[in-house]
């Protein structure tokens, strides 16, 4: 089984035989200059343990950090400073 990605047929494609006739890379770079990249077993079990990965992830095998917005300040409570 051969696994691609490509950045012009969108999706994972999983072929019986391998593809001869287009461009391939092996990098991030590549998938963005619209070359096909076959899959090593590594990246399609990282692919497969990840579905939301994005192209760029499943060929680096690594997730990017995910950011989280920072939290807004604390709002004093009014009542707390009102004298008795």
């Amino acid at each position: 089984m051969f696994i691609y990605l490509s950045k012009n047929i969108t999706g994972v494609h999983e072929l019986e035989y391998e593809l001869v006739y287009f461009e391939f890379g092996d990098t991030y770079e590549d998938y963005l200059d619209g070359k096909f990249i076959l899959l090593s077993e590594e990246q399609n079990d990282f692919r497969l343990s990840n579905p939301d990965a994005s192209a760029k992830e499943i060929i680096a095998m690594e997730l990017d950090p995910i950011i989280l917005p920072p939290e807004p300040p604390e709002i004093p409570d009014p009542g707390k400073y009102t004298q008795k």
